[in-house]
């Protein structure tokens, strides 16, 4: 078997993938998943690291321990150097990026019977909006994290050029077609001339028209819906009843983040809300605050917010289920709910797919195929939005988890094989 692979390293899931003879395949990474999400949880018992499924069983059931999300999100920011604390000891996140990161490869391996030494990893187009200096030290930071697991030779390359290197296996004739790779940190996108091809890589006189992206996804999603439906119940706006104040702002915007909210869990912040709950005009909610705080609920919280976001792709109404916090409690969300609370984060979506096709020099009704990845193309705003704005072009739906994933491995082929 290869030597190689390609690893989509992503904010929400994470695959892996090789070549076979009949072409790319994904490596069960999880049990017999493929897909594993991108999750780690630290069982202080016993100081073991459970991963994906796994970990989120362990957060639920309730076991002492700490579980840690959209690790990706942290690559190229400030965050990248700080250390987090687990039970008496303090991890850096680097550390803990390549705990998982590690255990893919260690999965790859046991499947394959053989060491893998040489990866694709997939990128976003834009690590870090509109900071090159920031995104070439995340790409810097996640190599430097791939090469301390054992990786010899680490390439890159643009996840939406990695869906449309999966896509043209598919392709019979000469298509100009529009990438969209919406997923749980990112959305990105590129133009491409794509030709028929029976080899690894791109067939000759393929171009790539243009790339872009933004730094928006499905956890900007759960944060929208998280603040609009969930943390007015925990005292969100809350009046104070002197000085004309509310409640302060960024604990409900931390509270509503994947790789924020462990940083909540602090006496110094737990006191400062428990002394705000004397100064609200509804301490009843500040209350419920205090005992998410205390309980370390915040990622309970958001588990039923993607639950619920999931839920509204196919159905028109969703509940989440608060008793965790307080027996009874819970709060229905619908699609007009949905809809307004992830509106601005939709507009940039479309605005960069507006500009990518713009950067291409072409029209949207020079767009002859959408091919369309990442989770967050199952939201109907999203095809609501390409029906609308290329009635002429093909729609196809792509592989949401296991496309980019695919196209990393073919270009893993051309590169090492």
């Amino acid at each position: 078997m290869p030597s190689y692979c390609g690893l989509d390293f992503g904010t929400s899931n994470s695959t892996v993938a090789t070549i076979g003879k009949d072409g790319p395949f994904l490596i069960p990474v999880e049990d017999s998943r493929t897909a594993i999400p991108t999750v780690v949880f630290f069982r202080y018992d016993d100081n073991k690291i459970l991963y994906g499924q796994a970990a989120i069983g362990e957060y639920v059931s309730g076991t002492e321990g700490r579980q840690m999300r959209s690790l990706k999100s942290i690559l190229g920011t400030e965050l990248m150097y700080e250390k987090t604390r687990l039970a008496k000891t303090s991890v850096a996140f680097a550390d803990v990026i390549g705990a998982f990161i590690r255990q893919l490869k260690r999965q790859a391996e046991t499947f394959l019977g053989d060491a893998v030494d040489s990866v694709v990893l997939g990128r976003p187009v834009h690590f870090v909006d509109n900071d090159a200096e920031g995104d070439g030290r995340a790409q810097s930071e996640l190599e430097a994290i791939a090469r301390k697991q054992g990786f010899r030779c680490v390439e890159f390359q643009l996840e939406p050029i990695a869906g449309a290197m999966a896509y043209q296996t598919q392709v019979q004739r000469r298509a100009v077609a529009l990438i969209i790779d919406a997923g749980g940190g990112t959305s990105d996108f590129s133009v491409v001339e794509l030709h028929p091809t029976r080899g690894p890589g791109f067939a000759g006189g393929t171009r790539i028209l243009a790339s872009h992206g933004v730094r928006i996804g499905g956890t900007d999603f759960d944060a929208s819906i998280a603040r609009r439906s969930i943390m007015p119940l925990l005292g969100y706006l809350c009046p104070l009843i002197r000085g004309g104040m509310v409640m302060p702002s960024w604990i409900y915007g931390d509270l509503s983040a994947w790789r924020k909210i462990n940083f909540l869990y602090t006496d110094r912040v737990v006191t400062m809300v428990r002394e705000l709950k004397d100064l609200a005009s509804e301490p009843h909610l500040v209350d419920r605050l205090l005992r998410v705080l205390r309980s370390r609920l915040g990622h309970a919280i958001l588990m039923e917010v993607e639950r619920a976001k999931i839920d509204l792709t196919s159905s028109d109404l969703a509940a989440c289920d608060l008793t965790a916090i307080e027996d009874g409690l819970s709060v229905s969300i619908s699609n007009a709910d949905f809809g307004a609370a992830i509106g601005s984060e939709m507009r940039s979506i479309f605005a960069g797919i507006t500009e990518t096709v713009r950067l291409a020099g072409l029209r949207f009704d020079q767009i002859g195929k959408v091919f369309t990845t990442g989770g967050s193309t199952a939201v109907p705003m999203m095809s609501h939005w390409i029906d609308a704005n290329f009635p002429a072009a093909e729609v196809v739906e792509g592989d949401r988890f296991g496309s980019v994933g695919k196209g990393l491995a073919l270009d893993a082929q051309q590169r090492f094989a």
